[in-house]
């Protein structure tokens, strides 16, 4: 560096009033150490490294406080629904989707935390190793998102099946209750017919 900025002094341009190009490199040197031991009287690597460190704490202890939060509310909510459908409805039914709703937002709150402490960890240390597993949980998280939604939609096929059930059984009912009573009126009228004309005609 000294090489360089003597090579490329001239006194005459920079009207600095150095007498020879060595003064303005030695001025530039003491320009350098006077730099060099500032930083080294703040702390240096170690200093920066603090700050860092303390970065991270205060974003981590503000996810941390954040997710806590989120999921607080969304148990106070569930919990909120769950009892309402305990009141509005009951049976096995009412079990079944208590049960659902329950799985769906376990699920949810699992995606929302893991998507939150993934996007935290990559963002703040930036390392490849967290980033392969993040992606893995992922996957595993979306695998078990589209087994709930199948549980879900079996469910629901299974509830349907059963309503579509209900309702013939009630109609072929309703009709044989029907084709009952017909048969009896008509008995009954042929029955009323035969003795009136019995005791009209003898």
């Amino acid at each position: 560096m000294s090489q360089s900025l003597r090579a490329e002094f001239r006194p005459e341009a920079l009207g600095f009033g150095y007498p020879d190009p060595d003064a303005f490199v030695r001025s530039q040197d003491a320009v350098q150490k006077l730099n060099m031991v500032m930083v080294e009287s703040s702390g240096g690597s170690s200093c920066r490294r603090s700050k860092v460190v303390i970065v991270v704490v205060v974003v981590v202890v503000a996810v941390a406080v954040v997710v806590v939060v989120v999921v607080a509310l969304v148990v106070f909510v569930a919990v909120s629904m769950i009892n309402g459908l305990k009141q509005w409805c009951g049976g096995s039914s009412c079990r079944s989707i208590v049960v659902i709703i329950i799985i769906i937002i376990v699920v949810v709150v699992a995606v929302v935390v893991v998507v939150v402490v993934v996007v935290v960890v990559v963002v703040v240390f930036k390392a490849a190793a967290i980033v392969v597993v993040a992606a893995a949980v992922i996957v595993v998280i979306e695998v078990v998102v589209k087994a709930a939604a199948a549980v879900v939609l079996v469910v629901v096929v299974v509830v349907v099946v059963v309503v579509v059930v209900v309702v013939v059984v009630v109609i072929v009912v309703v009709v044989v209750v029907v084709v009952i009573v017909v048969v009896v009126v008509v008995v009954v009228v042929v029955v009323v017919v035969a003795v009136v004309e019995m005791i009209i005609f003898v």
